[in-house]
């Protein structure tokens, strides 16, 4: 078993991606009532098919082993003015992984 707490073992870290995108998917699938567009851009980057995409999809999973395409955010960021100025003159610079 890994230690959780410094790193995560390749084969459970395929897992816990696997559940995640599970997850994501399900509460897509309920969302889509709520917030349809929002919901479909979740399973659009999910590559769920949309013969998949209603309530009685929620009894089955995922396939494994999909290339999923390049993230994109699913909400607009909110910014006040004041908050948009000062992003603009100060950008945070870029995070170096840690090793």
């Amino acid at each position: 078993q890994c230690d959780w707490s410094s790193d995560v073992c390749s084969s459970d870290l395929g897992t816990v991606l696997y559940v995640l995108a599970e997850t994501a998917r399900r509460v897509a699938l309920l969302l889509q009532a709520f917030i349809p567009d929002s919901a479909t851009r979740i399973l659009d980057q999910l590559v769920v098919p949309a013969d998949k995409r209603s309530f009685t999809a929620l009894s089955q999973q995922l396939v494994s082993g999909v290339t999923l395409p390049k993230a994109e955010g699913i909400f607009p960021r909110y910014l006040t003015e004041e908050g948009a100025a000062a992003a603009k003159a100060n950008p945070k610079p870029a995070e170096t992984p840690k090793t």
